[in-house]
């Protein structure tokens, strides 16, 4: 839909639209011959002041755009994010097309306006507003200038430096009355020649970090979230003195924090619904041990309320009570939290609303106690001393198993009104998410058939379950065939069996039978076979030039055991030789043994790392090479 917002052209911070002029153009296309373009500023400027009993904060952002090359038209297409927090007070996007010495400006006046949402987190209601730059081509430059008013003081976002086309100029301007108390961190600058000062001028300290000529950050496939290496500051409130001389604290540390969550959170779930208390006591019955009520009250929350996100402005941060929820029989990650947590109220078991930010967030509660550090809620239960994350919007994800998303990340339990704890969240050991297929193989003339059977555990069980949703016949034997998939593409399943679909607790288990013709190899009296019928990492070399650090979803070990029964009237000419690589993060072992007339092989291949970071490149290299020569060796037979 089209949106009609405030185009302004008196703006409240002065930048300098001109500094540069169209005849500068084959100058910075000379020093910047690769890239798309340059920004030639990237700024903002912030104003927080008092106002009344509260805090008014004005914010404006500033990019001037200079395109150098044809495949800068991929950048005509721009959007502002806007939030129910954040008032938009103008806008003014302009193309500016060279015309002898001067730019003519072209106004944007299109705004087409979508909803926002992620997965698997908050949803406060977000939309954007995209459109287009006209006439975009070398030479020309876009410039973007957006006001926003922050209308609660716990919702800043951060300044990125630098971005992914070249910064020439870069600025952040923050001004404050001399009664409020600014927190900044800042992070990834330690590459950065910051200049950094602090003026006062009446009531007011202006904080200014200003840095030039910073490189582009390469797009790399796989890397983590740009937070975690792009150079930014994180700014906000941490305590005011209000015009009446009363103090006041906002985030000032995690207590600030909690005590906000709190409030947001202490009123939900007040009085117990009947209906609720009918099923709990239906679950429960008979069932002596706590933890059993916990897992059966868990896994009745994952197959009965639907995890949808669709919460507005501070709906996306107060959850609806569990009464509510089940009537609806959805709700947002908040919701599965409420009616998890009042469930196991219901039943008599303490469990706690748990705030948490998923990985794609770097930030820890002690180093930023602001809501930029989480999005995503859930519910903990403590048992023995030991936490267990209790997440419903996965409805895959087994009791003691926390989300894939949030291994490794800090959680905020809110333990009462006044009292919390930050605990981590473990990440699951590789030896839980196991893929394990064992095959049993004979040579029949010329066809290689046999029979296998692939468990999948743990995460590996979890990303893939979803994928046999409503598959049927041909497409779910398709399916399975690129599952069990190995040798050549002559692969042909021949039968099939799925077991344990809606057993949690156990392996998603494939039988089948197969059979790969023209996969072995006959010269003479001489049969050649490579018993590696499947090659992960196969190579899976890390470019050189690769820059930024590699993300994984979560640990695991890739184990084949393929048993290969000798055909009549052939001895063993040649066994391959063991091999195997060792490393914290990664490695592979590959071990051949031969007993009563069977050859088997195991190949086991693991990650042990949710980031691998680029110092261990060379290793990861050092590894394919030799998993590469290991994967070529075959087993030579030849006629007794």
């Amino acid at each position: 839909m089209k949106k009609t917002i405030l185009i302004f052209t008196q703006f409240l911070f002065a930048f300098s639209l001109f500094a540069q002029s169209p005849k500068d153009f084959e100058d910075w296309k000379s020093k910047f011959p690769e890239d798309l373009g340059i920004y030639l500023q990237l700024n903002r400027q912030v104003k927080i002041d008092l106002e009344g009993d509260s805090i008014s904060i004005i914010s404006e952002d500033y990019s001037d755009l200079l395109h150098l090359d044809e495949r800068s038209k991929g950048l005509a297409k721009d959007q502002i994010y806007v939030s129910p927090f954040r008032e938009i007070l103008g806008v003014n996007a302009q193309t500016h097309i060279p015309k002898g010495n001067k730019y003519k400006p072209i106004q944007v006046t299109d705004f087409k306006e979508k909803s926002e949402s992620s997965s698997g987190i908050f949803f406060d209601g977000g939309k954007s507003m995209s459109f287009l730059y006209p006439s975009v081509e070398p030479g020309v430059r876009t410039t973007l200038q957006e006001r926003q008013k922050i209308l609660d003081a716990h919702f800043f976002s951060p300044f990125y430096f630098s971005s992914f086309i070249p910064v020439i100029s870069t600025k952040l301007e923050v001004t404050v009355h001399k009664d409020i108390e600014l927190i900044f961190k800042l992070f990834n600058t330690e590459k950065v020649d910051f200049k950094f000062k602090e003026t006062m001028v009446g009531d007011y300290k202006t904080y200014t970090w200003s840095a030039e000529n910073l490189a582009s950050y390469e797009v790399e496939s796989g890397a983590p979230k740009a937070s975690y290496y792009l150079p930014h500051i994180a700014y906000y409130v941490g305590k005011y003195t209000n015009k009446n001389g009363e103090k006041k604290s906002i985030m000032s540390d995690l207590s600030d924090l909690y005590g906000w969550y709190s409030e947001l959170t202490c009123k939900v779930n007040l009085e117990e619904d009947k209906v609720l208390k009918s099923i709990v006591d239906g679950l429960v019955d008979g069932v002596n041990s706590e933890e059993e009520k916990v897992k059966k009250i868990f896994y009745w929350v994952q197959e009965n309320i639907k995890y949808i996100a669709f919460e507005q402005g501070m709906r996306g941060f107060i959850p609806h009570d569990a009464g509510y929820v089940y009537e609806k029989r959805y709700g947002d990650c908040k919701d599965m939290a409420s009616i998890v947590t009042d469930m196991l109220k219901i039943a008599g078991i303490k469990s706690h609303i748990t705030w948490i930010g998923s990985r794609a967030i770097p930030y820890t509660y002690s180093e930023l106690p602001t809501p930029m550090v989480d999005n995503h809620m859930i519910a903990t239960y403590e048992k023995d001393g030991k936490v267990i994350f209790l997440d419903a919007t996965s409805s895959d994800t087994y009791y003691g198993m926390p989300s894939a998303f949030i291994q490794g990340k800090e959680a905020l339990l809110a333990i009462d009104k006044d009292t919390y704890k930050v605990v981590k969240v473990p990440v699951m050991a590789k030896e839980k998410n196991l893929i394990a297929d064992t095959i049993h193989i004979n040579l029949e003339n010329s066809v290689l058939k046999g029979k296998g059977k692939l468990d999948l555990n743990g995460y590996t069980r979890v990303t893939n379950l979803y994928k046999f949703d409503g598959k049927k016949d041909d497409k779910q034997k398709a399916l399975i065939k690129g599952f069990v998939q190995k040798g050549s593409n002559k692969f042909l399943v021949d039968d099939y069996e799925i077991l344990n679909k809606e057993e949690k607790e156990k392996p998603l288990t494939i039988e089948y039978e197969f059979q790969v013709e023209d996969y072995a190899k006959t010269i003479g009296d001489e049969i050649y076979l490579n018993l590696t019928m499947e090659k992960p990492f196969f190579n899976q070399k890390i470019d050189k030039d690769r820059k930024l650090a590699l993300e994984n979803n979560y640990h695991y070990i890739d184990r084949a055991v393929t048993v290969f029964e000798l055909p009549t009237g052939y001895k063993i000419e040649e066994l391959p030789k063991n091999s195997d690589f060792q490393h914290k993060d990664f490695g592979y072992s590959i071990v051949y043994k031969q007993n009563e007339g069977k050859i088997t092989q195991t190949r086991e291949i693991y990650k042990s790392y949710l980031i691998l970071e680029p110092t261990e490149f060379e290793e990861w290299n050092k590894m394919i090479k030799q998993l590469g020569k290991s994967y070529r060796d075959a087993l030579i037979l030849k006629k007794s």
